[in-house]
């Protein structure tokens, strides 16, 4: 049967001014997610009887019927949405931050939970949940480019029963990039990185001038006792 063209709110449909003869009409339901069930055919005569015909019903029954102001129903898919708090046009400057998920076409008592994936590479989410709420917590961040994959979880009732569904995967890509806090020493390391790559000899200056630090650091008591133990034995030897 030919699936009705048109939908109506209610629950009474009136029939006037009919003329004698054969008619039917094609039922269905349509659910809050826009589910449309299967198609019932009724018939009906006005007047009197005559000779009924099956051929002619099911003929009659699977034609297609053009009504006025006739509107095409789009099916409204289910999905969500992520909403982050910057914009990803400009790269983010923090180690974390809050997202807020929201669903789209579901019906909020139909809504489960959250499959979500995180990290420099674009993945689906699996249908796995890993997420029970509408905050996505995002934290310790680094320089890069980052993907976040969400797809939801929601139910519908078909046929008396009640499934359970993933919607299509959603992503939203961000870059971040954390500025160096400023300092004497920050200072100090970029002079020092931008010369070594200016100059080989200030790889060797470098090199000689690290392994002094390291020397003084893990051992600059002991040298320090050391020097004041010969300078010591010197003013004893020059008495």
């Amino acid at each position: 049967a030919v699936k009705p063209a048109k939908f109506i709110k209610n629950f009474e449909l009136p029939l006037n001014d009919l003329e004698n003869g054969l008619y039917f009409f094609n039922l269905a339901s349509v659910s809050r997610t826009n589910q449309i069930s299967r198609v019932a055919t009724y018939s009906f005569i006005v007047g009197a009887e005559g000779k009924f015909d099956p051929e002619y019903m099911k003929k009659i029954a699977n034609r297609e019927y053009r009504f006025r102001n006739k509107k095409r129903t789009v099916p409204k898919i289910p999905g969500v949405q992520i909403s982050l708090p910057f914009n990803e046009a400009v790269p983010f400057t923090k180690k974390s931050f809050n997202a807020i998920l929201r669903t789209v076409n579901i019906p909020g008592p139909d809504l489960s939970e959250y499959s979500v994936v995180i990290g420099k590479n674009k993945e689906v989410p699996p249908e796995r949940i890993n997420l029970k709420n509408n905050i996505l917590k995002v934290s310790d961040l680094n320089n890069g480019t980052y993907s976040v994959g969400v797809r939801a979880r929601y139910s519908v009732v078909k046929r008396g029963r009640r499934v359970y569904l993933w919607t299509k995967p959603v992503f939203r890509q961000f870059s971040v990039s954390i500025p160096v806090v400023d300092s004497p020493f920050g200072r100090f390391y970029q002079m020092v990185t931008v010369r070594i790559g200016e100059s080989p000899l200030m790889t060797g200056i470098f090199a000689v001038f690290f392994t002094l630090a390291v020397l003084l650091l893990g051992f600059g008591n002991r040298i320090v006792f050391y020097f004041n133990h010969m300078g010591y034995r010197m003013r004893l030897y020059l008495r």
